[in-house]
């Protein structure tokens, strides 16, 4: 049992505690209003100093290098100077209610007073008249306590309203950096005023601890202001107060009557105490000069606990775990002999690293410094600045080289790991936890034997597996045919790699020994990196069968049926905390590199856990709570890394201090262990089981219904890519279905919200045409008519197009269609005649163009003779026109310099082509007793017969017979012009106001030609000479 030292100081009350900045005094205040100046190193038969100008009682007390402060009930701060403790005036006061927790900052400026009141007062202590009030969107109630960060110029305060606020008071105007809510508990009444809530902060900066609404302490990070870790405190009753040894490394609480020690690092018991009187503990802290723990209690006594831990030592420098950005501070200039050090200034003015990375071990020119600072320690008090590099040396971000002041951000590289491996606590742990069973592992106590345990989730498809060896496998898989297993060199024996086959199979296991020096790093069913950047692959007959080289360090991988899945790291971490880590899919079966890319984790983050889902598409979760998974992953160069999941934004966490550690993924269901608290990983249990957390893509919207769509098109995807032509199955055709149900209902909503634009887009995403029945009902029903007939067009466009599952399969075709070869260069030897690229000056070739080609006589045939077999009689003579009838003139030849445009070229008839008559017709062309009877047309004709009989001065005509033969025609048109047409004889049987063929006054053997109503043989044809015509230019 360890001594305690007590001295009763105070009434019974609230009693609250402070130390000095050296250690060597404490400060206590009771509720009668009188505050003891106690020396720590004297026992406790000690008269301590009083000061007794509170006139109610004190409840807060707080030192900085040239004063200490203290706060009470009557609302008033007072100033007390040091040995003697002489009292030298207000600092500030509050506004008639009580002072509930003042606080100096890092550099002894400025103090932060906190009171029933909603706001925070600022008041300098060189001027107190400068006095800044924190009160912007703030607490909604009176403020409990206020502390500051140990290098930023960040306040936090706890309220009773709940709220944790981040104050950033850098700038004139505080601003507001971070709101906590749903840790501290609310305070309805003054009963638990008395309780210590404050954010006590890690000498790192990068968190702090608080106690929650569950009775535990719980650490809150500053990247996200999220809850990091949890202690659980909550079997030992409701926390009084809460206190952080100098270097980081332990936390006290105090829980009724009981003092408990805990480990930052391991979140463990490492030592407990009786406060040494039944009375509650009101306030705690640990010395900042040596290892000491004291106390006040509610009967106002003042206790103190000489050496509470052993190792490592609380006030000892612990090993630099963070940095900042990189900054470097020449000594002189560091050490200037100023009140206002603008580089400490500066300093304090430094942002911390939010991400949370933490800092490796550093160069080795850092290491020979450290040792050297080590060694020499009263080179840094004999300075001038001793005291102020001597605080700096209590943060562990911060180290002094002899030459200039460093600060480093290192980010430190993950190593690997192997997904579903635990630790061992107490003997035991778990090798391997998966979507399909769990590798126990127990080390059987004075002996060196190990037992492993294959138990499965589904017991009825496999039997478990008991195995009992003398070697400790260190890393383990669970596989689809069996369990791998491997283990390290022990003993100068080099390692091995055992494969165990589930049930009754032959061989049941197999062994591969590895070289000497060769240390297994990861272990997957179907792959195995040996040390270094290599990785063997092995078939079940023990056949090596590649050695491929990652080009990285290797960090985890896992395999499935067709590929494995590795991460590695190519190259270096970066300075602003990425991990900087790849991924390389490598096909079982050629060895091809299937994708390559990098993993989508944050800065500051890591990976946690890789796998595979049960469609086979690899799948990754990182330590912010985010689930990915590799969509495209068969087409090359299609990969793409889809969000499905953040566990943060679960309703079921809401309240709650719970993690999750993947095991699978199985449709949209995430099998995982729900980890409580500031677990790290699942706690050993014989009886172990695993939860189903549905997955829900992060979507700002609230509609459930258009997130299931996005994720099921994602698993359609996955499915379909894994098919080869056929582009579809039955599991295919009823998602389909499902979803297309699913789009109808989204339409149905769309449509009583009047948003049409928004259905017709749904509609076109539609598998199924026949849904779209369902659609053209719905729009009906809602009486949008311009929907319907949209909808009815993209139906019909749907059934006429081609098949949507050939374009799919034609597009992945082109996909993955080969590159084309290149084109092979010419031989040395080549003759020289062969043209070059770029380099042949030749005359283009010609271009053909038949519109601007001169004509050609063609030949025609015809079933027709040219030869006239019909008797004319011979041509008579015309008689020549009355003279006062205008002659037709003759067709004059145009002059070459007369344009003019051609008409539309037109089919070109056979005008001697046999026309279809009926068959007891009469033949228009037959030899008649009178051929001067020609039928005449009844329209053109009518009216020149009918113009001689009207009164007119000029001569009666000549009959046609009479009239001699002209050469060339009578009349002379824009077709006439143009060409020389043959006159052809209408047929009878058509009307004549239809014909357009013009008939000259008379007919000569050379333009009559006698149709031959006899048949000819097929076989029989003959050539006629076919007058062309001149293609004119347009």
């Amino acid at each position: 049992m360890a001594d305690l030292i007590t001295n009763h100081g105070h009434n019974a009350g609230y009693t609250c505690l402070a130390f000095s900045q050296d250690g060597k005094l404490a400060f206590t205040g009771g509720d009668e209003g009188l505050v003891r100046t106690w020396k720590v190193a004297e026992g406790s038969d000690q008269e301590p100093a009083l000061s007794t100008e509170a006139e109610n009682g004190v409840t807060s007390i707080a030192s900085s290098g040239d004063c200490w402060l203290a706060g009470g009930i009557d609302a008033d701060v007072r100033r007390y100077g040091y040995d003697p403790p002489k009292f030298e005036g207000l600092v500030t006061s509050a506004k008639g209610v009580p002072v509930r927790c003042v606080a100096v900052d890092p550099r002894g400026k400025r103090v932060a007073v906190a009171s029933d009141e909603q706001e925070i007062r600022l008041v300098e202590l060189d001027d107190i008249t400068k006095i800044t009030l924190l009160k912007h969107d703030g607490h909604r109630s009176g403020v409990r306590t206020v502390s500051w960060h140990p290098t930023a110029p960040l306040l936090t305060s706890c309220g009773r309203d709940g709220q944790i606020i981040v104050w950033n008071v850098s700038k004139d105007e505080p601003t507001k950096e971070a709101d906590v809510q749903s840790i501290l508990p609310t305070l309805k009444n003054d009963e638990a005023i008395a309780q210590d809530c404050r954010a006590i902060w890690h000498p790192s900066g990068e968190y702090f601890f608080v106690p929650d609404r569950q009775r535990d302490i719980v650490s809150v990070r500053r990247s996200g202001w999220k809850k990091d870790q949890t202690f659980r405190t909550a079997e030992h009753g409701f926390i009084n107060a809460l206190a952080l040894s100098p270097n980081g490394a332990y936390l006290v609480s105090a829980a009724k009557n009981m003092i408990y020690v805990w480990s930052t690092t391991t979140t463990r018991l490492v030592a407990k105490h009786s406060s040494g009187s039944e009375a509650l503990v009101h306030q705690i802290l640990f010395s900042p000069s040596e290892n000491l723990l004291a106390w006040t209690t509610a009967n106002g006594d003042f206790t103190r606990w000489k050496n509470p831990v052993t190792s490592p030592d609380p006030i000892e420098r612990l090993a630099e775990t963070s940095g900042v950005a990189a900054k470097v501070t020449d000594l002189p200039l560091l050490f200037k002999d100023d009140d206002k050090n603008p580089d400490l200034d500066a300093l304090m003015n430094v942002d911390d690293n939010e991400e949370g990375e933490e800092e490796e071990e550093g160069d080795d020119d850092d290491d020979d410094a450290r040792e050297e600072l080590q060694k020499e320690p009263d080179w840094i008090e004999d300075d001038t600045a001793g005291p102020l590099v001597k605080e700096m040396g209590k943060i562990s971000k911060f180290f002094i080289r002899p030459i200039s002041t460093r600060l480093v951000s290192i980010t430190k590289a993950q190593p690997a790991f192997q997904p579903g491996a635990t630790p061992m606590v107490d003997s035991k742990c778990y090798l391997a936890l998966n979507r399909i069973g769990k590798i126990e592992a127990t080390a059987v106590a004075t002996t060196s034997r190990y037992i492993y345990d294959v138990k499965f989730w589904d017991g009825s498809v496999r039997g478990n597996v008991h195995i009992a060896e003398d070697f400790e496998y260190n890393l383990a898989d669970l596989g689809e045919r069996g369990a791998l297993f491997a283990c390290k060199a022990h003993e100068g024996e080099p390692g091995h790699v055992l494969y165990k086959l589930y049930g009754n199979a032959s061989p049941p296991q197999w062994k591969y020994p590895l070289r000497r020096n060769c240390s297994v790093l990861g272990i997957a069913a179907g792959g195995l990196p040996p040390s270094g950047n290599t990785r063997n692959l092995y078939d079940g007959d023990l056949d090596e069968r590649r050695i491929m080289g990652l080009g990285g360090d290797f960090v985890s991988m896992v395999a499935g049926h067709e590929w494995v899945f590795v991460v590695h790291r190519a190259g270096s971490t970066t300075i602003d905390g990425s991990q900087n880590l790849s991924y390389t899919l490598i096909n079982f079966d050629d060895f091809s590199v299937r994708q390559r890319d990098f993993l989508p984790i944050p800065k500051g983050h890591t990976l946690t856990w890789i796998g595979i889902t049960d469609e086979g598409a690899p799948a990754m979760y990182d330590s912010t709570g985010r689930l990915h998974i590799l969509t495209k992953y068969r087409i090359p160069h299609h990969a793409s890394w889809a969000r499905v999941m953040d566990t943060n934004l679960l309703e079921r966490k809401v309240g709650k201090d719970e993690s999750y550690w993947p095991i699978g993924i199985s449709g949209n269901m995430l099998m995982c262990i729900v980890l409580k608290g500031l677990q790290t990983h699942p706690p050993y249990s014989s009886g172990l089981v695993h939860d189903e957390l549905p997955i829900e893509m992060p979507f700002r919207s609230s509609n459930k219904a258009e997130e299931k769509i996005e994720r099921d098109t994602i698993l359609l995807e996955i499915l379909r890519d894994a098919l080869d032509d056929e582009m579809t199955n039955e599991q295919i055709s009823k998602h389909e279905q499902l979803m297309d149900k699913d789009y109808v209902l989204l339409i149905q909503s769309a449509c009583q919200q009047d948003n049409v634009p928004r259905a017709i887009e749904l509609a076109k995403l539609i598998h199924n045409s026949k849904f779209l029945d369902s659609v053209i009902k719905i729009s009906e029903f809602y009486h949008f008519k311009g929907l319907t007939e949209k909808i009815q067009t993209l139906k019909k466009i749907r059934e006429a197009g081609e098949d949507r599952l050939l374009v799919a399969r034609e597009k992945r075709r082109q996909w993955t269609r080969p590159d084309p070869l290149p084109r092979t260069l010419s031989a040395p030897n080549e003759s020289e005649s062969r043209p070059k690229p770029f380099q042949d000056f030749g005359s283009p070739p010609p271009v053909t163009r038949p519109g601007l080609q001169p004509a050609r006589p063609v030949k025609e045939t015809t079933r027709y003779t040219a030869s006239p077999s019909i008797d004319m009689p011979p041509p008579s003579s015309v008689p020549s026109p009355p003279e006062n009838k205008r002659k037709r003139d003759e067709v004059e030849e145009l002059p070459s310099s007369f344009e003019f445009m051609a008409p539309a070229p037109k089919q070109k008839v056979n005008p001697f082509a046999r026309k279809a008559v009926p068959d007891n017709g009469p033949n228009v062309f037959a030899r008649k007793s009178q051929l001067n009877n020609i039928q005449k047309s009844d329209s053109f004709f009518e009216k020149v017969d009918a113009a001689p009989t009207q009164k007119s001065k000029r001569p009666a005509a000549s009959k046609p017979k009479d009239r001699e033969k002209q050469d060339g025609p009578r009349q002379t048109t824009l077709l006439g012009m143009m060409a020389k047409k043959k006159a052809t004889v209408p047929d009878s049987s058509q009307p004549a106001a239809d014909s357009d063929v013009t008939m000259t006054d008379s007919m000569t053997d050379s333009t009559l030609v006698e149709t031959q109503p006899d048949s000819l043989p097929p076989d029989w044809e003959e050539t006629q000479p076919v007058e062309t015509e001149e293609t004119q230019p347009v």
